[in-house]
C-alpha cells in the first residue's frame, strides 16, 4: 500500500460542532466535499493544499469553486492562507500514523550493514522532509566529530 493511501476516521467526526454546522449548511453532499479536500490534503506534503487546484477539485467533486472556498473558509474545519489550505485535525489523526513510520524506518536503516543497504535506505529518507534535515544534521555533526579528531 503506498504511504498516502489511509487516513484515520474517527466515528464521532460528523457529531463534532464545527462538522454539525456543515451538514446543516451543505448537506451530506458538504460532508463529503470535506472528506474529499481531506483525501486531496493526505495525497500532498505536509498535508498542506494549493488553492490554485480548486477549479481542477471542483470539476472532480462536481461543485463550484465558491462552495468549495465556502466550506474551506466558514466553518473553522481548515485553515486558509492566500495560497494554500491545511486541516490541523488530519495533521493530528496522522501524527501517530507517521512517527510510528518514521521509527520503522530509522530503525530499518539502523539494521543495515552495507554501505550499498545504508545509501538504499538513506535514499528512502530523503522522501520525507523532516527526516530528511534530521539526516543532514546528523552528517554534519559526523563531519563535526571527525575534523575535531584530525
Amino acid at each position: 500500500m503506498k504511504k498516502d493511501q489511509y487516513i484515520p476516521h474517527e466515528v464521532s467526526m460528523r457529531n463534532t460542532t464545527e462538522v454539525m454546522n456543515l451538514i446543516e449548511h451543505e448537506g451530506m453532499a458538504g460532508y463529503g466535499i470535506y472528506w474529499a479536500l481531506l483525501e486531496y490534503l493526505r495525497t500532498q506534503d505536509e498535508y498542506v493544499g494549493d488553492l490554485r487546484v480548486l477549479k481542477s477539485l471542483a470539476r472532480q467533486l462536481k461543485t463550484s469553486i465558491d462552495r468549495l472556498l465556502r466550506i474551506l473558509k466558514s466553518y473553522e474545519l481548515f485553515e486558509v492562507t492566500d495560497y494554500a489550505f491545511r486541516s490541523r485535525k488530519l495533521e493530528m489523526v496522522m501524527k501517530p500514523l507517521d512517527d510510528k513510520r518514521k521509527a520503522m524506518v530509522k530503525q530499518s536503516c539502523d539494521d543495515r550493514s552495507t554501505t550499498v543497504q545504508r545509501n538504499s535506505c538513506n535514499s528512502l529518507k530523503t522522501k520525507d522532509a523532516s527526516v530528511l534535515s534530521k539526516v543532514k544534521e546528523s552528517k554534519e555533526e559526523k563531519k563535526k566529530e571527525i575534523s575535531e579528531k584530525e
